[in-house]
């Protein structure tokens, strides 16, 4: 008999011990996921102001005479202004269908600046292009995170 409430006791421990483990987990991811999503803000606030810093050193006239044909100042300057606009109405909507259409246009046209024609090579003095660049390049890495994101909440849904 003794030995029953022996085992009882070691399995009610080791019940606590794993309870306690996963109640740490839980807080640890939730403080990097409040980690990340500073470091998220923070990393947003820093491209803004470098957009406009890019948008202010050079003029749209200062890239058409470089390259005719490149709408590239065009691009930074409407991606400034949409992809806030573009997280306020999600954050008012919650729609995913409104949230991929404008960083999906965005993602088209900027790819169309930069591969599609050739004197915007000319331009890799300039911040613009760089500014641009990294546009894209965040547009092609967080699109499928957002479709990840909004497939899973979807599959959990189903659960």
């Amino acid at each position: 008999m003794m030995k029953s409430d022996t085992s009882s006791d070691i399995e009610e421990t080791h019940d606590n011990k794993i309870t306690k483990f996963i109640d740490n987990l839980n807080c640890c991811g939730q403080m990097m996921l409040l980690i990340c999503g500073v470091g998220c803000i923070v990393g947003y606030i820093v491209l803004i102001v470098y957009d406009i810093n890019a948008l202010k050193d050079n003029s749209m006239n200062d890239v058409h005479d470089i390259c005719t044909r490149s709408d590239l100042w065009e691009f930074l300057f409407v991606s400034v202004i949409m992809i806030p606009i573009n997280h306020i109405i999600v954050f008012l909507t919650k729609k995913v269908k409104i949230q991929l259409t404008t960083p999906i246009l965005l993602l088209i046209w900027g790819s169309t600046e930069l591969f599609g024609i050739e004197c915007v090579k000319d331009l890799n003095h300039m911040n613009i292009y760089h500014m641009s660049l990294i546009h894209v390049i965040l547009g092609y890495v967080c699109i499928p995170l957002v479709i990840a994101n909004s497939c899973n909440k979807d599959y959990n849904k189903q659960k």
